[in-house]
């Protein structure tokens, strides 16, 4: 992955990203983040799995819906 990021370089589309998925996806979208990071474009995600360094955002759409 780090071999591909210096390859690509720095992409700062991740809000646009994240917007689509959560236009496209059935159930859930899950971004994995840097601890410290603030949540993409400042959606609060449903619920938060961490771990040591990382967490990963979870969107769930089914909670959206219901």
């Amino acid at each position: 992955m780090q071999y591909l990021q210096a390859l690509i370089g720095y992409q700062d589309d991740d809000v646009e990203l994240l917007k689509v998925a959560l236009k496209k996806a059935k159930k859930r979208v899950v971004v994995k983040r840097p601890m410290d990071a603030e949540p993409l474009g400042k959606i609060r995600p449903h619920y938060v799995i961490e771990g040591k360094n990382i967490r990963f955002d979870v969107y769930s759409l089914l909670l959206v819906n219901s």
